[in-house]
């Protein structure tokens, strides 16, 4: 008798999950073999379309019709995928004997996926340090006490970006099969968070080749956001984002290669976009146009230290910013409108007249005008004092197109619309959590992060790596340049503090 080929056997185990009390033999049937599979599919075809109009006819309207039929088809998803299962399994038998392995037991699992909760039984092994683990369970990255698949955990945690978390347990139970409860939701959230750390933990080992590109104009943003906390208190999310221009033509365009950093230290965001500009491009190479409001943390010293050894660095302050600052000081609305169309023009005279006019019309009442004479001295202080910065583009010698600034407050949306509407607050692990996976989105990497547990790449490296007694082995990598030693002196206050004017001394700023 010839010998039955392996790719046989593999449809006549499929058949016999598909038909268990169909007595059709495959392998006896004088059909010819290369139609067998065929005929198997046409009948599992047949009953299919054979149950679609029994439930049509047992229907009472459209609506009905679609009900059952998507209840069909969930069904039989969940069905034959668990058969799958139990058949894949099998498959990995002996390899795992052959590595030393003895099977205790096979224990039945219930996994809640996107279309439905799949039932299969797998094998329990203990391996040779009696270690006892789920081979299955491993090759499929369904996680030790956990209900949901990963494509569930993944799609319930970016619907979560959008909504609230009651909102979201509403979604799915209207729109899936999936019952998970606002704190079951919340929970999915902080572990995909985790997973995310630990690529940053992974990106330690420096594994990030230096790409080294050259882009003649790069744009560096950044700005702080005020999240309400449970206790009523105020904590900023610190953003910096780097990209390479615009693309596309009229209203709908967006930023090239945009990256965001986030963190509510800045300092963490900072050390961030600083070795990722280092890494991605060629600084020495590059133009720099950095903008922000020139808030604590966001001067243009700060921009100017971000990108040192660029080829130029000219720094912006936000037009919207300064315009806000000369309504909110200046008491005279109409001369607060000639003093912005002054600073638009980049007329210092005309903007030191309009200013002493302002200041006139408050000497001549000065016991009642205090506060607006000191809120008119802040202002000449901050217009004297960032004047260079408001310099208009077409007066700074750049031949590239104007656009390209101003991005930052566009961007931060995604988060203040998910973080800051309806009164909401958060507590500081729930917040954390959630700016995590709204980063990754807005990088577009969201995906690609979470098709690996993080946490097992790192076990792996450390394997890989010589015992040290550390936690990790970093490895680094060799690219025949060695960064220059480099020192920053931390300064919370204004620029115009005692330390500020110091570091400015020794950076040699006037």
């Amino acid at each position: 008798m010839d010998k039955v080929p392996a790719s046989f056997r593999l449809y006549q185990l499929i058949f016999n999950f598909v038909y268990p009390h169909c007595n059709l033999n495959p392998f006896k049937s004088k059909v010819p073999r290369e139609d067998i599979f065929e005929r198997i599919v046409k009948m599992r075809h047949n009953d299919i379309q054979d149950k679609l109009r029994k439930i049509f006819n047992e229907s009472e309207s459209g609506l009905e019709f679609e009900e059952k039929a998507n209840n069909f088809f969930r069904d039989f998803y969940c069905r034959e995928l668990g058969y799958f299962f139990e058949w894949l399994d099998s498959q990995y038998l002996n390899d795992c004997l052959n590595q030393g392995n003895r099977v205790e037991r096979r224990d039945e699992r219930s996994i809640q996926t996107l279309l439905g909760t799949v039932t299969y039984k797998r094998r329990l092994y203990r391996d040779r340090r009696k270690k006892m683990h789920y081979h299955l369970d491993e090759i499929l990255d369904f996680e030790k006490g956990k209900r949901y698949s990963p494509l569930v955990v993944k799609l319930v945690s970016q619907v979560a970006t959008k909504a609230t978390y009651r909102q979201t347990e509403f979604i799915l139970a209207k729109l899936t099969p999936i019952t998970v409860s606002a704190t079951g939701i919340r929970e999915m959230v902080l572990h995909v968070s985790e997973n995310l750390k630990k690529h940053g933990e992974y990106q330690e080992y420096g594994l990030i080749e230096n790409k080294n590109r050259i882009v003649p104009v790069l744009f560096v943003e950044g700005d702080a956001v005020a999240i309400k906390q449970q206790d009523a208190s105020l904590r900023y999310l610190h953003r910096f984002q780097i990209h390479e221009g615009y693309q596309g033509f009229g209203k709908v365009r967006h930023c090239r290669n945009l990256k965001e950093f986030t963190d509510f230290s800045r300092d963490k965001a900072y050390q961030e976009i600083f070795s990722y500009l280092r890494t991605e491009y060629k600084l020495e190479e590059s133009i720099v146009l950095a903008n922000s409001d020139g808030g604590p943390g966001y001067q243009a010293s700060i921009f100017e230290e971000l990108c040192l050894g660029a080829k130029r660095v000219e720094f912006f302050l936000d037009k919207y910013h300064a315009n806000r600052k000369i309504l909110d000081n200046a008491s005279d609305r109409e001369l607060a409108r000639k003093l912005i169309k002054a600073v638009i023009n980049y007329n210092w005279d005309r903007v030191k007249a309009i200013e002493d006019t302002l200041e006139s019309n408050l000497v001549l009442d000065e016991e009642n005008n205090a506060v607006e004479l000191e809120k008119l001295q802040r202002l000449k202080r901050y217009l004297k004092r960032n004047w260079k910065y408001l310099k208009p583009w077409s007066l700074r010698d750049l031949s590239m197109p104007r656009g390209g600034l101003g991005t930052v407050e566009s961007h931060h949306r995604p988060y203040s619309y998910r973080m800051k509407k309806q009164g909401r607050s958060w507590g500081k692990k729930g917040e954390e959590a959630m700016v995590s996976i709204i980063t990754a989105q807005q990088n577009h990497i969201y995906d690609k992060l979470q098709s690996k547990n993080w946490a097992k790449e790192i076990e792996n490296l450390d394997k890989k790596a010589p015992a040290t007694g550390d936690k990790y082995d970093k490895i680094s990598v060799n690219n025949g340049t060695e960064a220059i030693k480099q020192a920053n002196i931390p300064n919370n206050g204004p620029a115009s503090s005692n330390l500020g004017r110091f570091k400015k001394e020794l950076l040699g700023k006037n």
